[in-house]
This record gives C-alpha cells, structure tokens and sequence, in this order.
C-alpha cells in the first residue's frame, strides 16, 4: 500500500451551516486508508469543535476581511507553510472568500487546487461581488459544482471556462428505528398534532416569512397542527429578520402554533419529530441540505421550485414544488398533504429511496476522490 495522500480543506467560517456539513460528511466518507483530511477554517466558531471530533488535524488561520490585504496575505502565507509542512498534495477550497487563500496558496506551492462551489459567484459592486471577482480570477485545476443549476450559472461567469463537474452533495443514511411519539415526548412537543418544520438560518432570503403566513391560511381549515422554525441568524444583520418573524406570528395570534426552536446541534430528533418540512426559498439555494437531511429521515418536503431544488426533489413523488413566494399554492399543498397521511408516507418512503439512489455519502466521495485521482496522476 502506498503512502496515504493529505488534502488541505480551505473552509470560509467557523459557523455550522450547509457547507460546513458538506466537509464533515467528506471528512466522515474519506477513504482513511488512502488519504489523510486536514482543514484550515479561517475564523474561529463552534464549527472548529466539530472537525475536531472527527480525528482531522485542524488551523484556525484568522483571515479577516478580504479588504485586508496584510492580514490576508499573512493568511496565505500560514497556509502554504502548512501545505508545506504538511506535505500536501492537494488543495480543496470551499466557495469563494476560501479559494482565494486556498487557491493563492497552492499556486506558490505549485500544487493542485479545487474550488468547490456551493452557490454561483455573483459578480457586482458589493462585498460579496468583489469577493466573488477576486476569486474567479484565481486560477483552479478543478471547479467542482454541487448542482446542475450551479454548473450552468458558472459557465455564465468563465467565458472561457473551467474544468467543471456536478457532485452532487451526499449524505449519511441511519437504519435506526425512531419512536416518533417518544421522541416528541422528549422534546415537550404535542404528540396528538401534525408538525409542520422550517428548518434552516433566519434570512429573508429563505422565506421564513412564508412558512409563518402559510400556517394563518393553514390553521384555518387543519386544527390539529403545529409549526417549528428550527434554526437562527447567523449575522447581527439578520436580528431585525427575526425579530420581524417573531412579531409576525404575535400579529397573526399564533403563539401557539408556531414555536422558535432556535439553533439546534442534535438536528435529527427534530426531524423525527416533524411530519413535513417546508423549504420556502424566495431567493435561489444552490442544493440546500435540509432536503437531503429530510428525505433521508423519510419525511415529504414543499419546497420552492428555484435554484437546484427541482434537481432533488421529484414533484409530485418525494414532495411538492411551488413557486417561490406563492403563499396560497404552498398553504394548499401543505393541507393537502396534511388531510393524507397515506400520502405523507408514500412521498417519505420515495424521497428516502431516492437518496439511497443518488445522495449517499458513497456516491459523493466517489466522485470526488475520483478527481483526486486525476489531479495527482
């Protein structure tokens, strides 16, 4: 057996979300025989506790602002002595602001680099536009795109193009029998009425506003119900989203109806717990993990038909697609689902045999150590 290969993960922040799921599960899938992860997250955050707890070697190499250049600079330089203490033999950056210190890195070292895209660069005048321009314009061996929708919106962004492909997000399966009832019980949730969850960060972006105003419409002809918003804001930017959210549900008189579950590490039970979740996107999401996490739990999931969601879900078989921001096509899907459990199951059992089909973990590190393989050879 050869000696084993050490790839560097370049991760942007050190908050939980999807991405930050996304390099545990490559972590967790990783053929330990052959290769070897090591990540450098550039801010500290409770994600630093989580890569820890899977044995990877872990640099906190605080970045700043991409605006910084001294700081950014010093940053790239930690990261290629570590490429170079390490021995690394690949460089696997995650979304923009990471590639630009991951990519610049590799290139000094003359070593192969991946930019990882979880969403498409938006190329503007903002912050997030110039992060995204600078970044485009480091060169990469490999763009890895996590949805179709991503794939077509970067070719978009290199006229020329890139060495580009599809790797679908992949997910971990658990053959664990749940007593839902049990469950509920443990949480001090009711367990005579249909849950109805919202799982995922307070943004505007993600329509939770949606979800509260589809429970009004929804509790109105369906009694026996509850809705969770699972989840909380990740920048001070987004409190007054919140706060919109919770005086929303006070101005609808359905405190209790709708119930804040904030930020929840053990994500699972919730899931357990819930019947249906609901993915109101008004703004585009790239292949949100929610859904995987939900059709591998068995649950249906009304989601937006925007961004790479249609590529998960199958209308009409493992869920419901609506257009985005339709308050009266989602409050009518969500109650006829609800009046059908048969038809709750049928569409759980399928979602989950879809991701046993396509979004397994197996599937993921496949693709992806198969460009490994290509990049070293």
């Amino acid at each position: 057996m050869g000696k084993k290969i050490k790839i560097l993960y370049v991760c942007p922040v050190g908050e939980r979300g999807g991405v930050e799921t996304v390099q545990l599960n490559i972590i967790r899938g990783l053929e330990t025989t052959r290769y070897i992860p090591i990540v450098v997250v550039l801010e500290d955050g409770p994600f630093i506790e989580d890569l820890k707890k899977t044995g990877a070697t872990v640099y906190v190499v605080e970045s700043g602002r991409v605006r910084n250049f001294i700081k950014g600079m010093k940053a790239v330089k930690r990261i290629q002595e570590i490429i170079q203490t390490e021995d690394i033999k690949i460089v696997h950056s995650h979304n923009a602001k990471a590639h630009i210190y991951g990519g610049l890195a590799a290139k000094f070292c003359r070593i192969p680099c991946i930019f990882h895209l979880h969403g498409i660069p938006k190329l503007s005048f903002s912050r997030d536009g110039f992060v995204s321009y600078f970044a485009c314009k480091i060169k990469t061996n490999k763009v890895i795109a996590v949805s179709k929708y991503v794939l077509e919106g970067s070719k978009r962004i290199w006229e020329n193009g890139y060495d580009t492909e599809i790797v679908y997000n992949g997910i971990l399966l658990s053959e664990q029998k749940i007593d839902k009832v049990k469950t509920r019980e443990e949480l001090l949730l009711p367990t005579d009425l249909f849950i109805v969850s919202y799982v995922g960060r307070l943004q505007s972006g993600k329509g939770v506003d949606i979800f509260i105003k589809s429970a009004k419409e929804v509790v109105r002809n369906i009694n026996k119900v509850m809705f969770l918003v699972i989840g909380d804001v990740l920048f001070k930017a987004d409190d007054r989203y919140k706060n919109e959210l919770i005086m929303l549900t006070k101005e609808y008189a359905l405190d209790e109806r709708v119930k804040f579950f904030g930020f929840q590490h053990d994500i699972a039970k919730l899931y357990y717990a819930s019947d249906l979740i609901v993915v109101p996107s008004v703004q585009p999401d790239s292949f949100p993990t929610v859904i995987l996490e939900s059709m591998a739990c068995g649950l249906p999931v009304v989601a937006s038909r925007i961004g790479g969601i249609p590529e998960m879900i199958e209308d009409g078989k493992t869920g419901y697609l609506f257009s985005p921001g339709n308050l009266n096509e989602l409050s009518e899907l969500i109650i006829k689902l609800l009046k059908s459990p048969e038809l709750m199951k049928q569409m759980g059992d399928a979602g989950r045999k879809k991701v046993q089909e396509t979004f397994t973990i197996t599937n993921m590190i496949d693709n992806i150590t198969n460009i490994y393989k290509k990049l070293i050879e």
